[in-house]
């Protein structure tokens, strides 16, 4: 629903990576509320240079 993808698995915690727009985030968090939420990170936009490859 929320396209986030599990990017970490232990046998008593998990890792979700979401990335969309703010709303979205807000949304997913809210959905969370009543689980026990060890931490949470959120950033703003990140921009990446475009990476020029040699031919």
């Amino acid at each position: 629903m929320f396209r986030g993808e599990v990017v970490n698995v232990g046998p008593d915690r998990l890792t979700v990576m979401l990335a969309d727009d703010p709303d979205t985030v807000d949304d997913f968090e809210r959905l969370l509320g009543g689980y026990q939420i060890v931490e949470l990170q959120r950033t703003g936009r990140v921009a990446l240079p475009k990476l020029k490859y040699a031919d």
